[in-house]
């Protein structure tokens, strides 16, 4: 009986011990994760900076309004990697992050949105989640500088529904709608160029209309569950 109790106790104190290397590992492991993944951001911001820059210096006004262009693209895709995680470097939830990046590209354009989301409580997935975005954020600048135009003010709804085998993404606003023979597959703007190769990313359809009174752009692609 002593020698089993012994064992016992033997057993239970190296589990323990066990127990807290693994923990300690964990840890160690997550910390290192989100300072990969600040780096990253941070990285690309640096390069949508430089790309500014060099563009500053330029001037061609085309290629100066190019590399302006990309360079906030660039920056954007750094603010969207840093919001899809939480303090803790655990996944956002859509509409969390979504908040965050729609409020603050709507103070860069000065623009006065009253801005509603709906659905969109899980994570995305994070290989779906920077393109998604993209289209999001494309469709709500097609807003602000279409839509409303400069200065001007109007109503924004997104939606995100991941209830069903298709996930769909809807941008919807009030403001001033395409004019009747737009064609978004044919148009050679450059969000939309960037939307449609989103979608195609995605394996998903882009769509973009006019339904009762309100300029509607939608999104739907096949979710990744691994």
């Amino acid at each position: 009986d002593v020698f089993f109790i012994d064992g016992m106790r033997k057993a239970l104190q190296q589990l323990e011990e066990e127990r807290t290397r693994y923990a300690a590992l964990a840890e160690s492991r997550d910390l290192l994760y989100r300072e990969l993944h600040h780096r990253v951001s941070n990285n690309l911001q640096v390069v949508g900076a430089l790309l500014r820059l060099q563009g500053s210096g330029v001037h061609d006004e085309d290629a100066r309004h190019a590399l302006a262009e990309a360079g906030g693209r660039i920056e954007l895709i750094a603010k969207i990697q840093r919001e899809l995680h939480n303090a803790v470097g655990e996944p956002a939830p859509f509409r969390t992050f979504a908040e965050v990046v729609l409020a603050g590209a709507a103070a860069a354009a000065g623009a006065n949105v009253s801005l509603a989301i709906d659905g969109g409580e899980h994570p995305l997935h994070p290989d779906q989640a920077t393109p998604v975005t993209l289209v999001m954020l494309e469709s709500f600048n097609n807003a602000l500088e279409h839509g409303f135009g400069e200065g001007g003010s109007g109503r924004v709804h997104v939606s995100l529904d991941q209830s069903g085998l298709s996930h769909v993404l809807t941008v919807r606003d009030d403001g001033a709608g395409p004019p009747t023979d737009f064609d978004p597959a044919r148009s050679k703007s450059l969000g939309l160029r960037i939307v449609r190769a989103m979608a195609q990313q995605l394996g998903g359809k882009f769509e973009m209309g006019r339904e009762d009174g309100w300029t509607v752009c939608r999104l739907s692609y096949a979710p990744r569950r691994d």
